[in-house]
């Protein structure tokens, strides 16, 4: 047999061992095992944090389906709802924060970084400039700050994860979605 037509056979009767194995995972598992446990909330910059909240959150699209529209296409994947009543969280393989989103919430995840602080409450005053400190004491010790908007609420959250590293998150309540 000429060389080309061993390898074409090889090729034909690999074909049929994968035809039989058990059905091929959808596109979101595959993509998403591509991403480390550890990278899913990443060590994003602190401008980095804020630009991606304020694409998805506070400029986002009405309806879930058109935020799943806009995640997707900025590389976003959704993670498999935990909980059907809440957010679905979507992740990137790179620097950027994750998103988790519902329909009247939207927040950003991240790892701790220097400046991450200093840049949101800029954030918070030039955005939102009516935005008035409120009692965080009906929320989990998880929440840091909590600030009443126009139609709304703003807080950030520290959550424990290993040692001395911690995840740092920015959410967006509106009644109105």
């Amino acid at each position: 047999m000429p060389h080309r037509t061993l390898i074409s056979f090889a090729l034909l009767a690999l074909t049929g061992i994968a035809g039989c194995s058990s059905a091929m995972p959808d596109a979101d598992t595959l993509e998403l095992a591509t991403i480390p446990h550890w990278r899913e909330v990443p060590d994003s910059s602190p401008t980095k944090f804020v630009k991606t909240f304020d694409q998805f959150c506070v400029n986002r699209p009405k309806g879930m389906a058109a935020m799943d529209n806009m995640l997707r296409r900025a590389s976003y994947v959704p993670k498999p709802k935990i909980n059907p009543k809440g957010p679905t969280v979507y992740v990137v393989y790179d620097k950027r924060p994750a998103v988790a989103v519902n329909d009247h919430i939207c927040g950003v995840r991240a790892l701790t970084r220097t400046g991450q602080t200093e840049r949101v409450g800029r954030y918070i005053t030039e955005t939102f400039p009516e935005a008035r400190p409120a009692s965080k004491d009906q929320f989990s010790n998880d929440v840091e700050q909590v600030w009443q908007i126009n139609g709304g609420m703003i807080a950030t959250m520290r959550s424990n994860w290993v040692g001395n590293r911690s995840e740092y998150t920015l959410v967006l309540y509106r009644a109105d979605g």
